[in-house]
């Protein structure tokens, strides 16, 4: 099922913005960072030949120890005892309070000419590190340079960390790019990866890894969805898998909210930093729930009630209109009331019924079977519209129009009137089938049908007997 906008879904509709953004996203990683694994390795080979690693390494175990992070020095003494010196490197080499704790004390344990070489070494490292795309343009939560709220929701881990935000974010998309417009869609998209980077800034000032991925901007997304569809109803557009005819039903909003927990669970098991990435997706949520509201355009939200306003009243002008037509045999006329009815509210019964009482004087049409089809299928919304499919199916069998059905819609209506407990009118319906030797699979769960409305009638042995016959068709 595909979330869709309440009224224009026409191709010029379509979340152009929301697709453009993702692919530049996809553009950057397969060109920009397409290279980052051998640059860090690269760099890694240069900081070991020019002799910073050696410098560095005994003095950055003691640091750790000395500030109360002696298991994080095991297990980086561990890690590069294991060959692995990229986790090491990356965790001593950019290090901020680490180098600051150097330049203030390096004199106290290297001589004034290694002191000397290791900043000018510093330097050159500093400029070879801009060269890495995360960071580059990611964001640092020790050193948060204002243009990186800008750019670090451009970079991301892998091909994996794009489809899933892609993946997650396609649900909300058309909706809310229709609500906002276009303008206001590439505004929330920024000022959504703004207000998501405050959160790691904020709580955690001292994290020196940068933070990249567009999963905070998508929450923020997600945030602003959440804002201005909460409490409302949407169309889901779904194909119909007997009749493969495209079909809208209106659903929660909020039912696609659920989504967003898969940005925590990748964050944690994909990620070491998971709490850092949280933080973002949270101030994302947040955020984009505030921007929403912010820049949501009033005058749009006005005319958007004043078009439901319209609607209301051309459906019912036009479901009135078809019954009235209905009344004086006009079935041309009344046909195409209710069309249109359904053009404004698609999922309404009412329409849908008096498309029924139209075309069943022609039960062999295949609109007609379309659209008891569609009746048969669809799930009541309420008790009076369950009673009200009930007494349209009895009229049909009472007029037995059924010989003009293929058997499969026969076995429907006797299932469906079974379990609203007439299984009086569906036993001639599935004794009809049994006489003719009915292979059809619809057969088998019309029997279960009547024997468990048999049984709630108290007649336990004519139950019996449609279990039995049940089995038999297996």
């Amino acid at each position: 099922m595909i979330p869709l906008p309440d009224q224009d879904r026409r191709l010029r509709s379509l979340p152009w913005v929301t697709l453009a953004i993702m692919l530049v996203y996809l553009l950057v990683l397969l060109t920009y960072q397409s290279q980052e694994q051998q640059q860090r390795r690269a760099l890694l080979n240069w900081y070991q030949e020019n002799g910073l690693f050696s410098m560095e390494w005994d003095n950055y175990l003691s640091w750790l120890r000395i500030n109360g992070r002696g298991e994080k020095a095991a297990a980086l003494a561990e890690q590069r005892k294991a060959g692995n010196d990229i986790e090491p490197f990356l965790d001593m080499a950019f290090n901020p309070r680490f180098e600051a704790e150097n330049r203030e004390r390096g004199s106290d344990y290297w001589s004034r000419q290694e002191f000397q070489q290791w900043k000018d070494q510093r330097e050159a490292f500093r400029q070879r590190a801009r060269e890495l795309p995360r960071y580059f343009a990611g964001l640092m939560p020790s050193d948060p340079r204002p243009g990186r709220f800008l750019t670090w929701h451009f970079l991301h881990d892998g091909l994996m960390h794009w489809t899933l935000c892609l993946l997650v974010l396609a649900p909300f998309a058309w909706p809310l790019e229709a609500r906002l417009g276009k303008a206001r869609s590439l505004v929330l998209w920024l000022l959504g990866g703004v207000a998501a980077g405050l959160g790691p800034v904020w709580l955690f000032p001292e994290h020196y890894d940068p933070v990249i991925g567009s999963s905070a901007v998508v929450s923020a997304w997600i945030g602003a969805f959440a804002s201005l569809f909460a409490g409302r109803r949407i169309p889901f557009g779904y194909i119909r898998p007997r009749t493969r005819q495209t079909a809208t039903r209106e659903l929660p909003a909020l039912v696609l909210l659920p989504l967003w927990v898969l940005f925590p669970l990748y964050a944690f098991m994909r990620t070491d930093d998971g709490a850092v990435l949280l933080s973002a997706q949270l101030f994302g949520l947040a955020g984009g729930a505030l921007l929403a509201q912010l820049i949501q355009d009033t005058g749009m939200q006005q005319q958007e009630a004043d078009t439901e306003d319209e609607q209301d009243r051309a459906w019912a002008r036009t479901l009135t209109e078809g019954w009235e037509a209905l009344a004086r045999f006009e079935f041309t006329d009344a046909e195409k009331y209710f069309r249109q009815a359904r053009d404004y509210r698609p999922d309404d019964f009412d329409a849908l019924s008096g498309l029924f009482l139209v075309r069943k004087v022609q039960p062999e049409t295949e609109s007609f079977q379309a659209t008891l089809r569609e009746m048969l299928q669809r799930r009541p919304e309420d008790v009076d519209e369950g009673r009200q499919r009930e007494q349209l199916l009895h009229q049909l069998v009472r007029e037995e129009r059924l010989a003009a059905l293929p058997e499969g819609l026969q076995l429907e209506i006797a299932w469906v009137l079974a379990r609203a407990g007439n299984p009086q009118q569906a036993e001639p319906i599935v004794a009809d089938a049994l006489e003719r030797n009915s292979d059809d699979p619809h057969l088998a769960r019309a029997l279960h049908a009547l024997a468990e409305a048999w049984e709630k009638k108290g007649d336990s042995a004519r139950a019996e007997g449609f279990r039995h016959k049940a089995q038999g068709t297996a």
